[in-house]
C-alpha cells in the first residue's frame, strides 16, 4: 500500500514538473505557496478562529450557554469523521468542474501514515476558480452548517461547524496567503503542489505564439 502511494506521488511529481517546464517556456514565473507542517499547523487554526469564536458566541447569547450541555459526542465524532471524505468530495466537485480536463484531473486517495483522506487536482486553475473550490469546504460544512445551527438552536450543529473550520483551517490559509500574494496585474494560475500542503502559483504574461 505505502509502495502504491509512493508510486503515485512520484507521478504527481513528475505531472507537476512537466507543467511548470511548459509554463515556464510560455513567459510565465514560478511561485511556491507551499506550507511546512509546523506553520500549517500554527497559522492556519489561527485564521480560523474568528469564524469559530462568531458561532459558539451567537449560539450562546441566542439559544443560551447551557444549551451547549446538549452535545452528543459520539455523534458528532462519527459525523466528523464522515465529513472528512464530504470535506475532500467538495473539493473534488468543484475541482472537476472548473479543471480542464474536468474530473478525469481530479485524483482521491488516503495518506495511510496519518489516515487523511485528499483530494488533488492535476490541471492549472485560474486563481478565483482556485479559491472556489478550496474555500468552499470550509464554507459548507462550516458556515451554512453553523448558520443551520444557530437559527434551530442546535448545540451539536454549531460544534460540528465549528470542528469543520478546523478541520478546513489550512485551506483558509493557503486562500488567505494566495489572495494576498501581489499579482501586479499579471496573470495568475493555480496548481495543487503535488506533496505539501498549499499550492503552486504561475504569474506573468504568457508568450505570444
Amino acid at each position: 500500500m505505502e509502495k502504491d502511494q509512493n508510486a503515485r506521488l512520484e507521478k504527481r511529481k513528475n505531472a507537476v514538473q512537466a507543467i511548470s517546464d511548459k509554463m515556464i517556456q510560455d513567459g510565465y514565473q514560478r511561485h511556491d505557496l507551499s506550507l511546512d507542517l509546523r506553520t500549517a499547523n500554527t497559522h492556519s487554526i489561527v485564521s480560523v478562529l474568528p469564524f469559530c469564536v462568531l458561532f459558539v458566541c451567537l449560539f450562546g447569547f441566542i439559544a443560551g450557554w447551557n444549551r451547549f450541555a446538549e452535545i452528543n459526542v459520539p455523534i458528532l465524532l462519527v459525523a466528523f469523521i464522515i465529513s472528512l471524505f464530504i470535506h475532500e468530495g467538495i473539493h473534488g466537485l468543484f475541482y472537476g468542474i472548473f479543471a480542464k480536463n474536468h474530473f478525469r484531473a481530479i485524483e482521491f486517495g488516503v495518506i495511510w501514515k496519518s489516515l487523511n483522506p485528499y483530494c488533488y487536482c492535476k490541471d492549472p486553475l485560474s486563481k478565483s476558480r482556485y479559491l472556489i473550490a478550496v474555500l468552499m469546504p470550509g464554507a459548507i460544512l462550516g458556515g451554512i452548517i453553523g448558520i443551520i445551527g444557530v437559527s434551530i438552536a442546535s448545540a451539536n450543529l454549531v460544534l460540528f461547524s465549528v470542528i469543520s473550520f478546523i478541520g478546513a483551517s489550512g485551506d483558509f490559509y493557503v486562500a488567505w496567503k494566495l489572495i494576498n500574494y501581489p499579482s501586479n496585474g499579471k496573470c495568475m494560475l493555480v496548481l495543487d503542489h503535488p506533496e505539501l500542503p498549499g499550492c503552486i502559483l504561475f504569474t506573468g504574461e504568457p508568450a505570444i505564439t
